[in-house]
């Protein structure tokens, strides 16, 4: 498994569409009863949280496919 630190700027959507992907995986198993994130919400809550500080985001992978997110 490889862990990988994700840019957060605009350009790298792609990434941030991934760890997108991860979140409501493990959202729907966590709490399958609650509403989820949609993805623009949630790239906010990514990139700046809530008080607007910058934040980091690291991303696991295995075999190409995210499986794992932890933002900081």
């Amino acid at each position: 498994m490889d862990i990988e630190q994700v840019g957060l700027a605009p350009a790298d959507a792609g990434k941030i569409r991934e760890c997108f992907e991860v979140s409501l995986a493990a959202e729907r198993v966590d709490h399958p009863e609650e509403p989820v994130f949609t993805e623009r919400p949630f790239a906010g809550w990514l990139t700046i949280g809530w008080d607007g500080n910058p934040r980091e985001a690291w991303l696991a992978h295995r075999r190409g496919l995210g499986r794992g997110l932890v933002p900081a």
